[in-house]
């Protein structure tokens, strides 16, 4: 995480950490944490992630063991995190605890119905500020014709 923090730093609080459901190796392999499926200990993973991309974060304890004091950084505010989320649970959680989630291959329809209405009211409830929404469209520029076009890949 000191890596975050310094990269928050250096770029004057642009970076943003994303997350997901292809982390959950990262659980088991760095932390010991035997996560069953993608959305098996969300919470728990925040709970121990948040708290090391603040600035001041230091020797937090984790049920498996210590977490190392990563000092402080100069200059670092808190790093930003969005959430890989499409479905109900993860986009619960995103909004009670994330800046926001990210999405793919999503219509205009569902995620402003069904994801992103779901996002803001889960944000809103948890009296959190209103989250941010970042959609991969599954488009390619045409080199040919300068448009945008379905990612035929």
């Amino acid at each position: 995480m000191l890596q975050a923090l310094t990269a928050q730093a250096v770029l004057q609080g642009r970076p943003t950490l994303g997350i997901g459901a292809l982390h959950r190796r990262v659980m088991a392999d760095a932390f010991g944490v035997d996560v069953a499926g993608p959305v098996a200990h969300p919470d728990a993973y925040l709970d121990a992630l948040l708290p090391l991309l603040r600035p001041s974060a230091a020797g937090l304890r984790l049920t498996d063991g210590l977490i190392d004091d990563f000092g402080r950084v100069p200059g670092a505010s808190a790093v930003s995190v969005l959430i890989g989320a499409m479905g109900e649970r993860l986009v619960e959680l995103a909004g009670r605890r994330a800046d926001g989630i990210v999405t793919a291959l999503v219509g205009p329809r569902t995620l402003a119905q069904r994801i992103g209405a779901a996002l803001f009211h889960h944000a809103d409830f948890a009296g959190r500020a209103q989250p941010r929404v970042v959609v991969s469209s599954g488009m390619r520029l045409c080199t040919w014709c300068r448009r945008l076009v379905p990612c035929a890949r």
